[in-house]
């Protein structure tokens, strides 16, 4: 990989290591300075802010798109393999809630736990509530609220 920095000196060597603010370990080096001089270097160390170029050479990228390829691959064949593993530890077991499944088989959305006419919850004959015979709610037959048989909103009688 060559290494243009900042002061116009180029390295030119195999790239040993790097850190999260660019520090670079070079090993086998070809300075280049400045006014063109050329010098070797057995390591060396660029610092990451003095840096302005980096270029690699072509089978290196090629080399390491290869390798990133790879790992997405078996990353990706793992979490099939992690998936399937858990399907077959918990196969048969239902999901959510239990027995009780959506409220009840007699009663769905309509027993004491679910959308119907309880004391408490949604609707019913309440003063507050969604629906039903309401004074204030959002349907029903009430003064106020979204639907019904009033003179206002949806569902009124609308001077036909």
């Amino acid at each position: 990989m060559m290494v243009d920095t900042k002061n116009g000196e180029s390295y030119d060597g195999i790239l040993e290591g790097c850190d999260h603010f660019m520090n670079l370990k070079l090993s086998e080096v070809i300075i280049t300075s400045a006014n063109g001089d050329f010098s070797k270097a057995k390591e060396l160390f660029v610092r990451g802010n003095s840096i302005k170029t980096i270029q690699f050479d072509k089978e290196v990228l090629e080399r390491h798109q290869d390798q990133v390829k790879k790992r997405q691959a078996e990353a990706l064949e793992s979490r099939k393999e992690s998936y399937r593993r858990q399907k077959e530890e918990h196969k048969g077991e239902s999901r959510g809630r239990g027995e009780r499944g959506r409220g009840g088989s007699e009663t769905r959305g309509r027993g004491e736990r679910g959308r119907g006419f309880s004391e408490r919850g949604r609707g019913g004959v309440t003063e507050r509530g969604r629906g039903g015979f309401s004074e204030r709610g959002r349907g029903g037959f009430s003064e106020r609220g979204r639907g019904g048989f009033s003179d206002r909103g949806r569902g009124g009688d609308r001077g036909r």
